[in-house]
């Protein structure tokens, strides 16, 4: 992962994996590639690619355009007077990645193909780096929709 500050408001990120594997055959449960847990290309939230081998990039570029923090009460005995931190970013972002599969990939058309996926989000990040996201992706077979994904990581 790389995440680097361009100016006060503007940031530009890049979250890589990889998962090589040399074992021909494996354990099915061992061949989870693309489209389980945080491993996915947007755009293809839907499908599930399974593989020996996997790889992808997701390159973001981001704009903060609302920053405040809400002061919480201070007869709270929680908070005590605490400031909540409340972002808003806006986000363009471009996806690739590759699922290698040699065993069952006559009934996955998606895997051993170039996968890409771009698009546009509005990001609402939260106490502890929580993150909101509504993204709104296009994936290279030209299906598009709406999407929501919630994460505890930035």
């Amino acid at each position: 992962n790389q995440y680097v500050k361009l100016s006060k408001k503007w940031f530009i990120s890049s979250h890589n994996k990889l998962k090589i594997s040399f074992a021909p055959y494996q354990a099915y449960s061992m061949e989870r590639g693309i489209g389980y847990g945080g491993n996915y290309i947007s755009g293809y939230e839907y499908y599930a690619i399974d593989g020996q081998s996997f790889g992808y990039t997701k390159l973001n570029l981001k704009n903060e355009f609302l920053k405040i923090k809400i002061k919480t009460l201070g007869n709270n005995p929680f908070t005590k007077g605490a400031e909540i931190p409340f972002s808003i970013f806006a986000r363009v972002y471009a996806d690739a990645g590759y699922v290698k599969d040699e065993l069952y990939y006559q009934n996955n058309p998606l895997a051993n193909e170039f996968l890409f996926g771009y698009g546009v989000a509005l990001d609402l990040v939260l106490i502890y780096d929580t993150s909101l996201r509504f993204e709104y992706s296009v994936n290279r077979m030209g299906e598009h929709g709406l999407f929501y994904h919630f994460s505890t990581y930035f």
